[in-house]
């Protein structure tokens, strides 16, 4: 049995910010969530911007690259391809963004993006105190960042007699389901892929039927049986299930 890849991403979109002082040199680091590549260098564009004065901008980041599996049911375990960067912004090679990038591995972070700013106070650190400024910078942003657990997960529709749809719907609540709103008079999208699930199939008839309901449900794949069975109980068995496409799922950690 294959496991379900676990990504653990900054909880939200804001700034977290730290400062420190070494021999008269500013560090400021600006720690942000960047679900892409193009979120990342946006980052990195911001904070240029507010210290358009800083003699250097050094940035690491770890995102997730384009996700060809967001379509694909069956791919829902497969992992997801990270694009890391790093750059040393005129800092001696290898003294700043690639140990700000190794930081951010140790943290088991993804989709986030850190700068370091420096205001250069007019003593030389050499190599070493560089990367450790560098370094300890990002760790002490890192650890002020609250983090959510992330995971695909697979957006199930039932379809449902509108005499059903209301107690389905908050009977799936309820039950701690994560449930869309239901759409009433709406059969199952194009790109949906139906699922056997031993039910008496329902007659969705032409679209946009008054007799029917679409019920969306994000679920984890080990859940599908679970979530089948509970709408199964209160359809009486008449329902008819489909895939459609892959989402994500966050919790906190």
């Amino acid at each position: 049995m294959s496991t379900q890849p676990l990504y653990v991403v900054p909880k939200d979109y804001r700034d977290y910010t730290t400062e420190q002082e070494i021999k008269r040199s500013r560090f400021i680091c600006h720690l942000r969530r960047a679900d892409s590549e193009d979120d990342a260098r946006q980052h990195v564009s911001d904070i240029r911007k507010a210290y358009p004065d800083a003699r250097h901008h050094c940035s690491a980041f770890i995102t997730a690259a384009s996700d060809e599996a967001d379509d694909m049911p069956d791919k829902v375990n497969a992992p997801l391809m990270l694009v890391e960067r790093s750059s040393d912004d005129g800092e001696p090679a290898g003294t700043a963004g690639q140990p700000m990038l190794n930081v951010l591995r140790e943290s088991g972070m993804t989709n986030v993006c850190a700068v370091v700013v420096r205001y250069f106070g007019g003593i030389k650190l050499g190599a070493g105190g560089l990367v450790r400024a560098y370094s300890d910078s990002v760790a002490q942003t890192v650890s002020i960042a609250p983090t959510s657990r992330r995971r695909r997960a697979l957006r199930m529709t039932f379809i449902v007699s509108i005499s059903d749809a209301g107690r389905v719907e908050s009977a799936l609540r309820s039950d701690d389901w994560s449930v869309e709103p239901t759409v009433y008079g709406a059969g199952a999208p194009e790109d949906a892929r139906p699922l056997d699930t031993n039910s008496t199939q329902l007659n969705e008839g032409s679209g946009g039927s008054g007799n029917i309901a679409q019920i969306n449900v994000v679920v984890s794949p080990s859940d599908v049986d679970a979530v089948v069975s509970a709408v199964a109980a209160l359809t009486q068995g008449v329902f008819n299930t489909y895939e459609t496409g892959i989402t994500w799922r966050e919790t906190s950690t």
